[in-house]
């Protein structure tokens, strides 16, 4: 797996700028299409599959897609931080000033459970099982065991993404 050369996604600028940075390796291509006015913006080729550009007139809350080469569909964004309309719908800018209100949440132990899925999606690792002590929604401690398969085309190194496979147990593996 190549490091990325910088974060991945659409970062806004004081400017009225947005920074777009995407990683396509088998792509020739890569376009943000921006909605709402509709507009289409192409990113320069960076190396190694990477492509960016700063794009004027994008602030956040602007939704965009990716384009590849010339396809007839356009992606989410999968390193966007913000999918409004779900996984399969465009991506949106976030301000990365946003005041998060979540400081409360209770629930997975991210720090255990991103691991597992990035050696998923990087072809490291098969399918593999973790425990963790979790809390649902009524705030009651409970231990779930959680399953990370990679979604893909049959090679290791072509993962699509992951299915998460989670459930309460009695503790025990």
């Amino acid at each position: 797996m190549i490091p990325p050369i910088a974060p991945l996604g659409a970062r806004p600028m004081r400017d009225g700028r947005c920074r777009f940075d995407v990683w396509a390796p088998n792509a020739e291509r890569v376009a943000v299409h921006l909605l709402e006015p509709d507009a289409a913006a192409g990113l320069e080729p960076l190396g190694d599959g990477y492509f960016g550009a700063d794009v004027d007139g994008v602030e956040p809350g602007r939704r965009y897609r990716c384009r590849l080469d010339d396809a007839a569909d356009d992606l989410a964004d999968p390193a966007s931080a913000l999918q409004p309309d779900g996984v399969l719908g465009p991506s949106a800018v976030v301000d990365p000033a946003f005041t998060w209100t979540d400081g409360g949440w209770r629930g997975l132990p991210l720090d255990r459970l991103q691991p597992p899925i990035r050696a998923c999606l990087a072809g490291e690792l098969g399918s593999s099982d973790i425990m963790l002590d979790a809390t649902n929604r009524r705030g009651r401690r409970i231990r779930i065991r959680v399953t990370c398969t990679p979604l893909g085309t049959g090679s290791p190194q072509e993962s699509h993404g992951v299915i998460l496979l989670m459930e309460e147990t009695d503790g025990h593996p």
